[in-house]
């Protein structure tokens, strides 16, 4: 079977830069779905909570590993004490002004969680980067059967307040094994991502499947593909 993202990738990732178009484009994009059968999922570094590059803390830490800003996601992808760093001791800020604003438009209208490549251990730290910038995503909590920390038996991922941290495994094939244990029989499923081939990665996990799917690629703080 030919993949259908390859021969048709404009119909399934639309581009952004600011965030203020995406209420908008959800509800157009969704009008012939019943709210309730639609889940709208948010990458959460670099796409809901940023780190300002001219902040203290991060400048000290450019300056402890002896790196430039180009070089830190390459370091904490070597380095996991550096990515720990990266998480837990520098403070984040919401990546535009009405971030939070949109975020509340679309939590109180759909079904909304988040799912990062943070690692399981830091599930804690993630909770904090959210509630400290009043990304009050628990807010929806479409799987409010799952108990606030938890784990998955096989590891794949794990569950903390509405948050799916993996731990830097594929996305597509993460959300899709959740959702199929976990999910409420969704009709549609939409990503939003600053990172091009994670949504890449999303829609060949499900472009088979007889849910609908895009991916909405956020590119305000982030070019990377």
């Amino acid at each position: 079977m030919v993949n259908n993202y390859i021969t048709m990738p404009n119909n399934h990732i639309i581009t952004i830069q600011c965030i203020t178009e995406l209420a908008n484009l959800i509800d157009t994009i969704t009008q012939s779905y019943d709210k309730h059968d639609i889940l709208v999922v948010f990458d959460i570094d670099d796409t809901l909570i940023t780190i300002p590059r001219n902040s203290h803390d991060y400048t000290a830490y450019l300056n402890k590993y002896n790196v430039s800003h180009h070089e830190v996601y390459d370091l904490c992808d070597r380095i996991p004490q550096a990515r720990i760093d990266y998480i837990c001791g520098i403070r984040k800020v919401p990546c535009q002004p009405e971030t939070h604003q949109t975020l509340s438009h679309i939590v109180n209208n759909y079904h909304v969680t988040a799912l990062t490549s943070r690692c399981h251990s830091l599930h804690h730290a993630t909770y904090n980067d959210l509630a400290d910038s009043a990304m009050h995503i628990i807010e929806s909590n479409p799987f409010y059967k799952l108990h606030n920390d938890y784990h998955d038996i096989d590891n794949k991922y794990a569950y903390h307040r509405n948050t799916i941290s993996i731990s830097g495994q594929n996305k597509g094939t993460i959300l899709k094994y959740f959702i199929d244990k976990h999910g409420h029989d969704y009709k549609m499923i939409i990503l939003i991502d600053d990172t091009r081939s994670k949504l890449v990665d999303f829609i060949n996990a499900f472009i088979n499947t007889d849910i609908a799917i895009k991916g909405i690629h956020y590119v305000k703080y982030n070019d990377k593909q």
